[in-house]
């Protein structure tokens, strides 16, 4: 009898620990789905506005646009901006705006979203890649660098990093960022609602772990007992 008592008490200990376990397991898997490091998403967006086309100069008699008493054939305005949309503070992001070939740059204005933000921008020269302070007509430049912090969203009272250049290329420039856990999206395709939809998803597929882990030690308990 007490040997049947032991070996019945020993049957029961196996499947409490598996069932601690896997249980354990599943709130585990889930907690750190639901508390994984997300990246910040940054938006920008491009717009390009003409100011002198070389087609107008040539369209009309005696039209001559001069900067610094120098003639220039074409202008155009890139103006930039740079808006937090979700995530984590960031401290700070270098983002570069490069050019497919080198422009002058006859302007720029730099505006941050507050007094306690920072946005500071120099050009790198299409040769050397030496640092060019803007404006400098005199220099051709190949990218915009722009230091930018801090990266933070803070609901309807985000404002975003505005950077406007005039040059004498209609191209809009490439975007390029160099941080950690930021990820770069085009402010046209950014959704708040596909991103609604993916925090439900991840809440959906954390309970999964747990039932997962669940089924897995009711499984194992029911096998066990039903051993003879």
């Amino acid at each position: 009898m007490a040997g049947e008592s032991e070996n019945r008490a020993y049957r029961w200990v196996l499947p409490l620990i598996v069932g601690i376990c896997c249980g354990g397991l599943g709130g585990s898997i889930f907690t750190w789905y639901m508390n994984r490091p997300r990246p910040t998403v940054l938006t920008y967006q491009i717009v390009t506005t003409t100011l002198s086309a070389p087609e107008a100069v040539g369209l009309i008699p005696d039209l001559k646009v001069f900067i610094g008493g120098s003639p220039i054939q074409a202008l155009y305005a890139h103006s930039m901006e740079l808006l937090p949309r979700q995530g984590p503070f960031v401290d700070q992001a270098d983002v570069a705006f490069s050019f497919s070939s080198p422009v002058r740059i006859y302007g720029i204005h730099q505006e941050s979203p507050s007094a306690l933000h920072h946005l500071d921008c120099v050009g790198l020269a299409a040769n050397t890649m030496a640092n060019v302070q803007l404006p400098n007509p005199a220099k051709e430049v190949g990218s915009l660098q722009c230091t930018i912090r801090p990266i933070l969203f803070q609901g309807n009272d985000t404002h975003p990093f505005r950077i406007a250049i005039a040059t004498d290329k209609s191209e809009a420039p490439h975007v390029l960022i160099a941080a950690r856990n930021i990820e770069l999206v085009p402010a046209d395709q950014f959704s708040s609602k596909d991103q609604r939809r993916s925090s439900w998803v991840d809440s959906v597929a954390g309970l999964a772990g747990i039932l997962i882990g669940n089924i897995i030690s009711w499984i194992f308990i029911w096998k066990w007992f039903k051993k003879p």
